[in-house]
């Protein structure tokens, strides 16, 4: 990770849907401003890796993340994250003292660290940041039970179909080409998205094709047919 010198404040920052941004008074801006880091990160990149101790919370401010979990045998992608989104939030517990997960840049990325004392102060101090963080966990905390409650019983085509959705209701299209993402994750990452293997998901995403619902293009991922996939995993992570 490299420090930036932006000079940014959290009191005029362009992205107005950061938490920060939206929670926060102009006074507790300020005073997040007097202690944030911000740094570039490269592809690849981890930013902390499960079992890491603590050490604070992080924004982002532009890139594409992936958080995950790991076992003897496989990578499980937990989590998708971009821009304006917070990370590292699970260790905002006192009673914490190290990362549950890892967080690893996928792209070049541009993040701001808040050392986790003068987070929590923050927190302490705006009621209204005490209510998304409250709201985040409860909604990440539902989202999690639902998806490993359905996965279990889902075959490997549905699975894949709830996380190409996750990845486009996270990531985005491109404005100049709206069937292509704004970031198209490994076959790798699917598959660890997916809780599913590589070739099954190189089997599948090739069905696809041929059935119009999306096109591969090189490493990419063109998604013809966003309706289709937004219908059946709405119907499919319903409990």
């Amino acid at each position: 990770m490299r420090i930036i010198e932006s000079g940014r404040s959290c009191n005029n920052c362009s992205r107005k849907n950061c938490f920060i941004n939206k929670y926060c008074s102009e006074e507790w801006k300020s005073f997040l401003t007097d202690h944030k880091t911000s740094y570039l990160i490269e592809p690849g990149e981890k930013i902390f890796s499960k079992g890491q101790q603590v050490k604070g919370v992080y924004t982002v401010f532009s890139g594409f993340i992936k958080v995950s979990d790991f076992d003897d045998k496989s990578e499980r992608i937990v989590d998708l994250v971009t821009k304006e989104h917070i990370l590292g939030y699970r260790a905002l517990g006192e009673s914490v003292n190290v990362y549950s997960v890892t967080a690893e840049s996928l792209s070049e990325s541009e993040i701001t660290f808040f050392p986790a004392d003068i987070f929590r102060i923050a927190v302490e101090s705006n009621k209204e940041l005490v209510r998304f963080i409250i709201n985040l966990l409860a909604m990440k905390l539902r989202r999690s039970e639902i998806r490993y409650k359905n996965f279990q019983k889902m075959h490997a085509l549905d699975k894949l179909i709830c996380s190409l959705n996750d990845i486009i209701e996270t990531f985005g299209m491109e404005k100049e080409d709206e069937t292509r993402l704004n970031f198209s994750l490994s076959r790798k990452d699917i598959a660890g998205l997916a809780a599913t293997t590589y070739e099954t998901v190189i089997r599948i995403l090739g069905d696809l094709d041929k059935r119009n619902y999306i096109k591969i293009d090189g490493k990419e991922i063109k998604i013809l047919d966003r309706k289709y996939f937004a219908e059946n995993a709405k119907k499919l992570m319903t409990l």
